[in-house]
């Protein structure tokens, strides 16, 4: 998946070469164990850091045969932006329309290439009798579950974070004349409040709604200060249920282990803002939950808004691939290669 604009893709290797004594990828199964062996001894004996970037297809396929990880789709890449606009040739216009004329149940899946054509998006889905599905940042074609959707303001501008959060953001219905990003590439974690902030600054006369989780927000607290400082009335809602939860989801599901490492120490964030001088509310009650969070969106100022959901519900509803249903554990080949190395 290296250099197809992937998600998080990224040269690891190149990104801390300056920071580390040794920083390699792996290039293949055959490749590994030299890999590891320098880096273990280059960290001994230089004293320093050393990192390994480590392939998903290497991980998860058998590389010397060629196997593709199951994120790495046959025929299909992803396409970076690209400014300016492109008009197809009128015979891919024609092609397009008979077969979106013939289609039984058609539908339109919209990303951040539709930026700024929502009009014409309703118009082709009015006119095929489509449902229009989005992905995160085709929110911004502005096309249109949480209390959150409903409270926020026409011209609101949602900052969206990385983790389970994230789910939660794709859950909130926006309106038209309301923006949204999240890190939706890199998917760092910290970002909503910054992203915040910056936007309030660049448009003050908008309310600026930062949607983080308790992780993200743990690491970029002190951005309150901020807050504070410049009188800048971002309102903060914050997700919390003291874990990683998307790691904690992730080591269930794709590896089949218990959750490990990821409980986060309880931080009271309604009240920790208050050191700022900044206003907090706690919501721990689902029947309350609209007004809480309708008085706190109203407030003047900067506001936190603390949200306590239950760590164990699943942020996403299960799902099974045929890949699932019909493979057993023993027919994967990262599997197969785990155990005869254990022996």
């Amino acid at each position: 998946m290296i250099g197809t604009h992937y998600l998080q893709d990224i040269k690891h290797d190149f990104a801390l070469s300056d920071a580390c004594v040794y920083s390699q990828r792996v290039m293949g199964e055959a490749h590994v164990l030299n890999v590891v062996d320098m880096a273990v001894r280059s960290a001994i004996g230089a004293r320093g850091p050393a990192a390994i970037a480590f392939p998903i297809d290497i991980q998860s396929g058998e590389a010397v045969s060629g196997d593709r990880s199951i994120k790495n789709v046959a025929g299909h890449s992803a396409v970076a932006a690209l400014d300016g606009r492109r008009i197809p040739p009128r015979e891919r216009i024609e092609e397009a329309a008979r077969l979106l004329s013939g289609a039984e149940k058609p539908l339109i899946f919209i990303g951040a290439g539709a930026r700024g054509a929502g009009d014409e998006v309703e118009r082709a889905a009015e006119g095929l009798g489509a449902q229009i599905v989005k992905a995160m940042l085709g929110d911004q074609a502005g096309c249109g579950s949480l209390h959150l959707g409903r409270a926020v303001a026409d011209r609101a501008i949602l900052c969206g974070d990385s983790g389970t959060v994230t789910t939660w953001a794709a859950r909130t219905g926006l309106r038209r004349g309301q923006m949204f990003s999240f890190s939706g590439t890199m998917c760092s974690m910290t970002a909503a409040l910054p992203y915040a902030i910056g936007a309030q600054a660049a448009y003050p006369d908008r309310q600026v709604v930062a949607l983080t989780g308790d992780g993200s927000l743990t690491m970029m607290v002190g951005e309150l200060a901020t807050l504070a400082q410049h009188a800048l009335p971002v309102k903060v809602v914050v997700m919390r249920s003291d874990v990683l939860g998307l790691i904690k989801w992730e080591q269930m599901a794709f590896l089949g282990n218990p959750q490990y490492g990821v409980e986060l120490a309880p931080v009271e964030f309604a009240q920790v803002t208050q050191a700022w001088g900044i206003r907090g509310t706690r919501i721990d009650d689902p029947a309350r939950m609209g007004d809480q969070l309708g008085e706190a969106l109203a407030a003047d100022g900067p506001e936190l808004i603390e949200v306590l959901f239950d760590p164990h519900d699943m942020p996403m509803t299960p799902t099974i691939n045929r890949e699932h249903a019909t493979a057993s554990p023993g027919d994967s080949p990262a599997a197969s290669r785990m155990r005869s190395r254990s022996r």
